[in-house]
């Protein structure tokens, strides 16, 4: 039995009528922006994928090294995520085991 191989550039995409036209997990509305905030905040991929189960760790790993291949492009536009997220930002919902 063979497996399908993923292209892993078809995993991240961007829409002008979705999250502002911000780079997105193909498929849902979930931004490279949150994925990277929720990373820098100290969850580990494996947690953001436990706690968001529509995400696979692929999904969530691509959205990171998109994020890090872009890092300059992404951070100069609209002042870069600490603008957005002076604070520690909650999970929504918050991780399973109350971290």
């Amino acid at each position: 039995m063979s497996q399908t191989l993923v292209d892993i550039g078809s995993l991240i995409t961007s829409n002008p009528d979705i999250q502002g036209g911000r780079p997105i997990i193909s498929g849902t509305g979930t931004s490279v922006q949150r994925i990277v905030a929720l990373y820098k905040q100290g969850y580990g991929a494996d947690e953001i994928v436990a706690d968001k189960d529509y995400l696979t760790l692929a999904q969530v790993d691509a959205a990171l090294a998109y994020y890090y291949a872009n890092q300059r492009v992404i951070d100069g536009v609209r002042g870069g995520f600490s603008a957005h997220c002076p604070g520690k930002i909650p999970l929504n919902p918050p991780l399973k085991g109350g971290l």
